[in-house]
């Protein structure tokens, strides 16, 4: 009785669960050349940890050896540890009173068992946070949707430029404390100047036919006759640079009647203080 080969070559993963058989590309095994043979295997030496157990499975005139890993709690395949075994196996047979011999080479082969981490474990709706790394006025910044707007009106002659910096954190960091995490994205906004126009205010555009504003230099000037009998007051407001800029302005209308009548009896005084030297 005598094994088919003197040694076989065997492989199995590190920490392979219990009851995994090692991999061979040949039949392992005694031919039986009497089929009342009952074949029995053990491993004699080469596995001081007890990590594997040997078996016979007979099928028809051949008693295959199998290897298979223990149920053990103390122990396990690590090939950082140990990367290949030696096993010494013999088979009996209790009939008959007859062994033989074999080695069996077992090489543990490598897992990717130091995965990378993540932490958390899991996410739900994953979000990020948006803001400004310093205070920029007058720009604001959505903390869930990183819109940058604006919080008042720009003025081209105070600031014709400014440099923003966002910051996008992710939500897990920013509530677990950490700090200034994340990514930056530069914004530039640059502001153009608009055409300044001087207008009269909406709720007294009903006064635009007879007052009307200079675009350029914002004089205003009659564009009808007053009657001092209709109304002898007007009140209005005037808009500058397309809202930046906003004044109230009061117009008393003066009697044309009056004047003239003072401007007499200021002409009747004067003759009678001629002299006839005159």
């Amino acid at each position: 009785m005598r094994f088919t080969h003197p040694l076989y070559n065997t492989s199995i993963f590190e920490n392979s669960v219990p009851r995994t058989y090692v991999e061979t590309p040949i039949k392992m095994g005694i031919e039986l050349v009497d089929l009342l043979w009952e074949i029995q295997f053990s491993i004699v030496s080469g596995d001081d940890d007890e990590l594997f157990q040997a078996e016979a499975l007979k099928v028809g005139d051949f008693a295959f050896l199998r290897i298979k890993t223990r149920f053990s709690d103390s122990a396990s395949l690590n090939r950082e540890v140990r990367d290949v075994f030696a096993l010494t196996v013999e088979a009996t047979e209790s009939t008959f009173e007859l062994k033989a011999k074999t080695k069996v080479i077992v090489q543990v082969l490598d897992t990717n068992d130091l995965k990378p981490l993540f932490y958390p474990a899991s996410y739900t709706n994953a979000e990020f946070y948006y803001s400004f790394t310093t205070r920029t006025h007058p720009f604001t910044v959505d903390l869930f949707t990183g819109t940058v707007s604006l919080s008042k009106k720009l003025n081209h002659t105070r600031n014709a430029k400014y440099d923003l910096t966002v910051l996008a954190e992710d939500r897990i960091k920013r509530i677990s404390g950490v700090q200034k995490f994340g990514n930056f994205a530069k914004v530039t906004v640059n502001v153009q100047q608009t055409n300044k126009r001087t207008q009269l205010s909406r709720q007294h555009r009903n006064l635009q036919f007879r007052l009307m504003a200079n675009h350029k230099t914002g004089i205003i000037v009659t564009n009808d006759y007053f009657d001092f009998e209709t109304k002898r007051r007007y009140e209005f407001d005037v808009i500058a640079n397309n809202g930046e800029a906003e004044t109230h302005i009061v117009v008393e209308i003066t009697d044309e009647n009056e004047t003239r009548r003072s401007l007499l009896k200021t002409l009747t005084k004067l003759r009678w203080m001629r002299t006839p030297g005159w």
